[in-house]
């Protein structure tokens, strides 16, 4: 028996097939037509998104022989919604998490006093990248093909829940990525009225809300077609691809975290109940299961950053990312490098400040921007971690994976948190849609039961002789941190009063 895992993402997506006990099988993936339309909008085009989504799951399907798989899942990237008529016809793009249209929406809920009541219902930090703040920007971009007459019924979907609408399942969501919209009530698991008022929705438009691992409907028919599939297969309900990394690598809910290293980079924590965070940060939490919550922050531009640094340096050659790590400097220098390039990781939740590089000099050489650009993220993830005591069960284990972790770059990481880092080589979002749909299919009781097969790691530690040089530059990285966000004050004070200050 195998199961599906399909992987939503942002600037490609993947469907993978998995045994029951797990063991990946085959893979397939595609690019995505990422759009970036001047400084604000970053979108995707739904028609071509879904036509490289179902292309990777009509070759994996080719690859499955006699083996059907038997139920499919998906992995998704978070805040991706978008409006269609009432047969499911796209009606505009699908902004990404980078996207700005969110700004002008999140600052009037801001100047009305909403923070408070946005925060203690979400789950959320009050940030313009949360579905909820695009809606009126979208709203107004809506195109209306010919066979679309402007007095239908408009949805409003979550990626998920459209997609699997176009073949033919009822739509519909889980909490982990409802909570991703800033709509959705986390301790009422269901969609809150007054927040879909605020912004012109009514809960008929949007998708049914279920918990994760739960069953929604059967792929049939003609469908089946489409997809290269021969017999009906079960849809069990996505989750947001940061849960799915969670557990995908075994996270657990008494300090085995995990840290997702991607276009954005992301520690993911477990706790038993709704953890109380600190006021004045960015932490954004959300259940999973009835005693069961995932917390969340990171970088928005971890991997972006990256791959800013290796095409800025490196623009001449074909795999910049891959020259970048293979040119980097072997000794740490006094660069360090702010990846904040779409404004502050969730931790600080600015969305104004900028991305700084400090430490320059005239002997400063590409190959130490190189290293301060990969040892970046560790220096985001220790001030999260160091904020979290406390709130969150006290961390034992970090568990890494994603586009962004090679040896070399894990290294870095490890050194500059100044923490023991187990990094593998599964893909953690869709090892994690596959445990969706064997929950779904009964062949485990829960998403972090203990039966599920581990898998390999290979660790990573922090060098004795460097240890002091990175404790001081974790201080001067936080300084820096400060420094840009108080920049961001000073030339945009009307756009900041409801983010934190120091």
């Amino acid at each position: 028996m195998s199961v599906l895992a399909v992987d939503l993402g942002t600037s490609g997506v993947r469907c993978a097939a998995y045994s029951n006990q797990g063991e990946h099988l085959y893979t397939a993936s595609r690019k995505t037509d990422l759009k970036h339309h001047g400084k604000t909008y970053v979108d995707i085009s739904p028609n071509s998104y879904q036509q490289a989504v179902i292309g990777c799951i009509k070759e994996v399907a080719a690859h499955a022989g006699n083996d059907e798989p038997q139920a499919l899942s998906c992995a998704v990237q978070g805040e991706a919604a978008l409006f269609t008529s009432d047969d499911f016809q796209p009606l505009t793009s699908i902004p990404v998490s980078m996207d700005r249209r969110g700004v002008d929406e999140c600052d009037k809920f801001a100047s009305r006093g909403l923070e408070e009541q946005f925060c203690r219902v979400t789950g959320q930090a009050l940030h313009p990248m949360y579905t909820i703040f695009r809606v009126p920007k979208l709203r107004e971009e809506i195109r209306y093909p010919t066979s679309v007459h402007n007095d239908q019924t408009l949805r409003f979907l979550t990626l998920d829940a459209w997609f699997l609408a176009t073949l033919g399942v009822e739509p519909a969501t889980d909490w982990t990525l409802a909570s991703r919209t800033g709509l959705f009530n986390v301790e009422k698991h269901a969609w809150d009225e007054d927040l879909l008022a605020l912004v012109g929705l009514g809960e008929s438009q949007l998708p049914e809300v279920f918990a994760p691992g739960s069953e929604v409907g059967n792929i049939r028919g003609r469908f089946l077609q489409e997809l290269g599939l021969k017999a009906p297969i079960k849809v069990i309900v996505g989750s947001h691809d940061q849960a799915c990394a969670f557990w995908g690598l075994g996270g657990t809910l008494n300090g085995t975290v995990i840290y997702s290293m991607g276009s954005s980079d992301c520690i993911t924590q477990g706790s038993p109940t709704r953890p109380q965070l600190q006021r004045d940060t960015g932490f954004a939490s959300y259940p999973f299961q009835a005693n069961g919550w995932l917390t969340l922050a990171g970088t928005a531009a971890g991997g972006w950053a990256g791959e800013w640094m290796a095409n800025t340096l490196y623009s001449h050659d074909g795999n910049a990312m891959k020259h970048m790590i293979e040119t980097c400097c072997s000794i740490p220098s006094e660069v360090l490098v702010l990846p904040y390039h779409c404004g502050t990781g969730t931790l600080d939740n600015n969305a104004q400040a900028q991305g700084i590089i400090s430490g320059l000099t005239l002997t400063t050489t590409p190959s130490d921007l190189a290293r301060a650009a990969l040892e970046a993220s560790g220096y985001e993830a220790n001030r999260i971690l160091e904020t979290s005591k406390g709130s969150l069960p006290l961390v034992t284990q970090i568990r890494a994976a994603g586009g962004g972790a090679s040896p070399l770059s894990a290294q870095l990481r490890a050194e500059a948190l100044g923490r023991t880092l187990q990094l593998t080589e599964e893909k953690a979002s869709l090892r994690g849609a596959a445990i969706q749909a064997l929950v779904g299919l009964g062949e485990y009781a829960s998403l972090i039961d203990r039966t599920i097969p581990h898998i390999q790691y290979v660790q990573y530690e922090p060098t004795e002789d460097t240890r002091q040089l990175y404790e001081r530059k974790r201080r001067a990285y936080s300084l820096l941190a400060s420094t840009s966000i108080a920049q961001a004050h000073i030339k945009n004070p009307e756009r900041n009063h409801h983010e934190r200050i120091p």
